[in-house]
């Protein structure tokens, strides 16, 4: 693992960097595994979208509804890699770009999810996947939020990745 050599690690260092590499790594497999395993249900909610807003052709509506799926899979798999690269990076870098990296995805994982999540349970809508979505993605947001209040907390206390300066041994 990489440190900067005025930095040693704390207790907390390597637990708070498999605990953000883990969430990256669930995240990616829950959501790539939502989007495939019901992707005909989202085939059939595209259908029911362009068959009520009239503005596809009713011989467009199939491939049309096809094709946002197909869309919808390769933007998740996408964002997935992209979270298993970030959770290849936290748990064996402790170069504080990553860190930085980590709360800014965290963050933006994490605040608008919790909103929509919060207003998808209270009023869903018609459109809107089943509730059991919903109410994975509001738990995965509600652990991301987590996760970046004990970094920000780590962060104020020791450092990026909760490391300590290293102290001079004392002269004789």
């Amino acid at each position: 693992m990489e440190t900067t050599p005025e930095r040693e690690a704390s207790q907390w260092t390597q637990p708070l960097q498999a605990s953000v590499a883990a969430f990256f790594v669930v995240s990616a497999l829950v959501n790539t595994l939502i989007v495939l395993g019901f992707s005909d249900l989202y085939r059939h909610r595209f259908t029911l979208m362009y068959e009520q807003s009239q503005q596809v052709a009713a011989d467009r509506i199939g491939p049309s509804a096809d094709a946002a799926v197909t869309l919808s899979i390769v933007i998740t798999i996408v964002f997935a890699l992209i979270f298993l690269v970030l959770a290849a990076l936290s748990y064996f870098r402790r170069a504080a770009w990553v860190f930085i990296v980590d709360m800014v995805v965290l963050f933006l994982a994490g605040v608008p999810s919790v909103v929509a999540g919060v207003i998808n349970l209270v009023s869903p809508s018609n459109a809107s996947l089943p509730q059991v979505f919903a109410l994975t993605q509001l738990v995965l947001a509600l652990v991301a939020i987590s996760l970046l209040i004990l970094m920000l907390g780590l962060s104020l206390r020791y450092g990026t990745w909760a490391q300590h300066p290293v102290r001079a041994p004392a002269a004789e």
